[in-house]
């Protein structure tokens, strides 16, 4: 009967001892898998961060292109505005000397005119009356100048308003431009912002394939453990069935156990381990 009960406690106590070792293989892979779990839960999100980070990006340089708008259109009216006070400029030359010509043939005609009626009186043309002529000649060349003159002045002022327009333009196209490089600027670093969450989030799934791999390498560890105390417990059994034999005790248990092949399995076990 006592050998028996040694057998059988042999038997048990490596049977318990290796299924503990088994179950603490699993159970640590288990945590090493909840551990990967929550890195590549932690990856997702951050990758997730990244692409919100990158449209947020994006967006700010979007808003700062509509910000050109108001730039881009005082630009295009003090360009239009510009145009129009030279074409004024021009068409106030074109009128002043017009109305100078005018002004000189009417001034001429009246002064033919009054050559003629002092030549029908028989007056002579000399003395006061040449004097009288000259004079009104002198006055019509004056007022046919003072026509030029006052053109020229009018349309300088509509050049001066084209050239104040034009530096305007010019002032607002280069705050637009300004303010479109910077929209460029800040457009260009999405790309650059996206990648530093991609890398983190690399890192971290890199860090839950290592724990994972740690929790097969835990698992077969357990496994090799079970294997071992399997081979150990079989090897305890062929020492007592010979020092049964030896003894003259009944060896029948240990030899049904090792005849149905538990201790040859629990070797190829421990082997493949």
């Amino acid at each position: 009967m006592l050998p028996a009960l040694m057998i059988g406690a042999t038997v048990l106590g490596g049977v318990m001892k290796s299924k503990a070792q088994s179950d603490a293989g699993a159970f640590q892979q288990q945590q090493y898998n909840y551990k990967a779990m929550g890195a590549e839960s932690q990856a997702d999100a951050t990758q997730a961060q990244g692409e919100a980070a990158a449209q947020q990006t994006q967006y700010q340089a979007n808003l700062v292109r509509e910000s050109m708008n108001p730039a881009i259109a005082t630009a295009q009216a003090a360009t239009y505005n510009a145009a129009v006070a030279r074409q004024q400029a021009q068409l106030t030359l074109e009128v002043g000397a017009e109305k100078e010509r005018r002004y000189r043939r009417d001034a001429e005609g009246t002064i033919a005119e009054g050559r003629a009626a002092a030549s029908a009186s028989g007056i002579e043309l000399s003395g006061s009356i040449l004097d009288v002529l000259a004079s009104n000649a002198a006055n019509a060349e004056l007022n046919a100048l003072t026509i030029r003159h006052e053109s020229v002045i009018q349309s300088q002022a509509y050049l001066n308003t084209a050239t104040l327009e034009e530096f305007e333009a010019a002032q607002a196209t280069a705050t637009a431009k300004n303010i479109g490089a910077r929209a460029d600027y800040i457009d260009s670093t999405a790309p650059y912002v996206k990648a530093q969450y991609d890398y983190a989030a690399g890192r971290q799934r890199a860090e839950a394939g290592q724990l994972r791999k740690g929790g097969e390498y835990a698992r077969d560890a357990g496994s090799s453990a079970a294997a071992s105390t399997l081979l150990d417990s079989g090897t305890k059994l062929l020492g007592m069935s010979g020092s049964f034999s030896a003894s003259g005790g009944s060896s029948s248990g240990a030899g049904e156990l090792l005849g149905s092949g538990w201790y040859q399995k629990a070797k190829s076990a421990g082997r493949a381990a």
